[in-house]
């Protein structure tokens, strides 16, 4: 089985996410997306988070008529600290089954940095790596052993972030545009990120 990762912090979920799930599902044959969303990043301190069941409660509402090709996975959530890849990477193939075939998706941005990564030779040899090129990506700006590594995945970019949503809610602008209309009528239930 291909079981495909995709962590982040998902302050909100938005379509973005589910454009790269579907696309990525259906052009590398995935069967399962285990999706897991962040404690605490060790690269991104000072972001201020929505409570974590609100963004669980997100994105289980986004991901609902996916399942159970998508799993919501509380493990970082549950380990409480910081977040590291490796160990969910290899607490999670424990959880699935490892002879399972694993991929990791991340966007452009995370491996232009993925030298900061703790252990990240090692981290790079639990799983494909699958790089989704965004903001102006250059091939030439991998290095070559990192490239060795990883698989590189054009597709349409969407233009839209958790960043951007945020900005928008706190401007009182719609972002029905952004994420499910599920996700919306919650953030605005919930009053969040105002």
């Amino acid at each position: 089985m291909k079981i495909c990762i995709f962590g982040g912090s998902f302050d909100p979920v938005h379509n973005g996410h589910l454009h790269l799930i579907q696309q990525i599902g259906v052009g590398l044959t995935i069967d399962k997306f285990i999706v897991v969303p962040a404690n605490i990043s060790p690269l991104k301190l000072d972001l201020d988070m929505a409570d974590n069941h609100h963004r669980v409660n997100m994105l289980k509402l986004a991901l609902k008529d996916y399942y159970p090709y998508c799993v919501v996975d509380e493990y970082e959530l549950d380990m409480g600290g910081y977040s590291y890849t490796i160990g969910t990477i290899e607490k999670l193939k424990l959880k699935y089954g490892k002879d399972n075939e694993y991929y990791f998706l991340i966007g452009s941005d995370n491996i232009r940095i993925i030298k900061m990564w703790k252990e990240y030779k090692k981290l790079l040899k639990l799983a494909k790596f699958i790089v989704v090129p965004r903001d102006n990506f250059r091939i030439d700006q991998v290095e070559e052993d990192i490239m060795d590594e990883i698989q590189i995945v054009f597709i349409e970019e969407i233009d839209v972030s958790s960043t951007k949503i945020r900005n928008a809610i706190k401007k009182n602008k719609s972002i029905s545009k952004f994420v499910p209309a599920s996700v919306e009528k919650y953030i605005n239930k919930n009053n969040l990120y105002k």
